[in-house]
């Protein structure tokens, strides 16, 4: 597999495994989208060697000393072994949750792992590469998964409450995860009052989430 970085530091954002959590980042390096606000486009491309480290299955395994692992990238579900990877941690002992924008449906077993699903809004200029919803909700019935939001507030609020709107009518029952662009999370407040606005009880499913471990200075 085709690895840009492997290190521990806290789940700076929500999901299945908690915030604040000490975990293990596995970043899986490609990703074919390219969204306008990507905080990681070092991983981006799919060609380059340059930092990228070429790793078995076991050899990832053997780096990661924490029970928590955060599979992350990139985009892990265009690495061809991602569904091996999943299954061997599993059988290891780890508790992992992957991290995936959305564009392609998940591979594997459903309960080797958790996962947080972007879907994207239209600040990221990636809504063409998303499938429909119902599509989307197709490709994740059965497994275990949170949906996430980057939210930029000026743009794409309204968008945001619709797509959790036909998400919940056709049945997704987990919190919405709600990250405001800037990680920061100075916007909540605003972001908390339009959703009330709109839908109160969409607001009693969602999580909004600064991002942690930038507030605390942590990679």
């Amino acid at each position: 597999m085709k690895i840009n970085l492997i290190y521990e530091s806290i789940s700076g954002e929500g999901g299945f495994i908690k915030q604040g959590t000490w975990v293990t980042f596995v970043r899986t390096q490609g990703c074919t989208l390219r969204c306008s606000w990507c905080d990681t486009p070092q991983a981006l491309d799919h060609k380059t060697t340059m930092g990228v480290e070429f790793m078995g299955i076991e050899d990832i395994a053997d780096k990661i000393k924490t029970k928590h692992v955060l599979l992350t990238g990139g985009e892990p579900l265009e690495q061809v072994d991602i569904e091996l990877l999943l299954r061997f941690l599993a059988t290891k002992g780890h508790l992992v949750q992957v991290e995936t924008s959305g564009h392609m449906p998940p591979v594997g077993d459903k309960g080797f792992a958790s996962w947080v699903v972007d879907y994207k809004c239209p600040s990221s200029n990636m809504v063409n590469r998303m499938p429909t919803i119902p599509q989307f909700m197709q490709w994740w019935s059965g497994y275990q998964y949170m949906v996430k939001l980057v939210v930029n507030p000026k743009i794409d609020t309204d968008f945001a409450i619709q797509t959790m709107q036909e998400m919940t009518l056709l049945g997704y029952s987990e919190m919405f995860l709600v990250s405001p662009l800037d990680g920061r999370g100075d916007c909540i407040s605003e972001l908390a009052s339009r959703i009330r606005e709109v839908n109160q009880d969409l607001l009693d499913r969602t999580v909004f989430s600064a991002q942690l471990h930038k507030l605390v200075s942590l990679p």
